[in-house]
């Protein structure tokens, strides 16, 4: 009995190392299969991320460390646009100023050649006026006023019977020629020169009759449109006395005659270019000396009376004539106040005129 227990605990110990052995590898076999569980876990994790977890906290600082480049890329690209929108502000500007600085150079041109053709204009007018009027640009407006006709205080010892009595003379506005007709001006109009110095064409024209004048007057007023006549005697000495404003003198602007007149002692024997001698107070030219100058009134004495307008006798034989003296003359013949008479159809070589307008 003993022996066969015995030999029954020597059966089983192999039984006993068989389930430990199975024990131990069951035991092997759960932990592969943890461990499987945990590698395929850290595998998973590691496909998720990228990256095992031992280096996930630096990729992530890597990360924020780009985001932050890219921040700082992003800003300066930001700058860089803005700095681009003001430089492109700019040559908007710039281009509108220069636009603008092109339109008013432009508008500048325009208005400088508009100016242009308009002077241009005026000059062709000027010169078309000129052509069909040539005293258009010079008639002196004479305002008008009262003033003693004859002979005042002024002209001393000098006066004779013809000047006498004198009388309060009132005048209309009128314009009165800035120097007498000259040789040029009458030949624009008549086609020729009657002069005896007749190689001056600034110089007064002469031996004109009152009926040639009185042709001459007729052509240039249908040529100019306008209403040109002789001065009445009152109109022609008013003039040379100044007007309303003039002082009184005994030559037409000066009380010496060198001063303003051609006369016999300085003409050098023959007329002068007209202008050359000093002006009265209105401006008007040569009223004393250089040629006698012709009047509308029939010649007539005088009378104490008041007249307004006065245009002389309604008939006569001679016109008044010799107003102002000429380069023939003496000086007393020269005087404002002086007159004389002559018949309207002579001619001679100290003899001319100038024209009145009347507004």
């Amino acid at each position: 009995t003993s022996t066969h227990s015995q030999n029954s605990k020597n059966h089983k110990k192999p039984i006993y190392w068989i389930m430990g052995l199975a024990a131990l590898l069951l035991i092997l076999v759960v932990i592969g299969v943890q461990n499987f569980s945990d590698g395929k876990k850290e595998l998973v994790a590691t496909e998720a991320t990228g990256l095992p977890d031992s280096l996930a906290g630096q990729e992530t600082e890597h990360q924020q460390q780009e985001i932050i480049i890219d921040a700082a890329a992003l800003e300066e690209e930001q700058r860089r646009m803005a700095a681009s929108r003001l430089e492109l502000e700019r040559l908007e500007d710039e281009q509108q100023r220069l636009a603008q600085q092109r339109e008013q150079q432009q508008q500048e041109q325009a208005r400088l050649e508009a100016e242009r053709q308009a002077e241009e204009q005026r000059r062709l007018e000027e010169e078309a006026r000129r052509r069909a009027d040539p005293f258009h640009d010079q008639m002196v407006l004479v305002r008008g006023g009262t003033f003693t006709m004859g002979c005042t205080n002024e002209q001393g010892s000098d006066c004779l019977d013809i000047e006498s009595p004198t009388f309060q003379a009132t005048v209309s506005d009128y314009y009165i020629g800035k120097y007498p007709v000259t040789q040029r001006q009458w030949r624009s109009i008549m086609g020729n020169n009657p002069s005896a110095n007749s190689g001056c064409d600034d110089c007064p024209v002469t031996n004109v009759s009152r009926n040639d004048v009185q042709e001459f007057i007729r052509n240039l007023n249908e040529q100019a449109g306008k209403n040109y006549r002789l001065p009445t005697e009152a109109e022609w000495e008013f003039a040379a006395r100044g007007g309303s404003t003039g002082s009184p003198t005994k030559y037409s602007g000066s009380n010496n005659i060198n001063d303003v007149a051609w006369y016999s002692s300085n003409s050098g024997g023959k007329t002068q270019p007209v202008g050359r001698k000093r002006a009265n107070e209105l401006g008007i030219h040569d009223m004393s000396g250089n040629v006698w100058e012709w009047c509308s009134d029939w010649y007539g004495s005088y009378t104490a009376t008041a007249k307004t307008n006065p245009t002389g006798p309604e008939t006569g034989s001679d016109r008044v004539l010799l107003r102002g003296g000429s380069w023939f003359s003496r000086a007393l013949n020269c005087r404002v106040s002086y007159r004389s008479g002559s018949a309207p159809g002579r001619r001679d070589y100290y003899v001319g005129f100038r024209l009145v307008l009347v507004p």
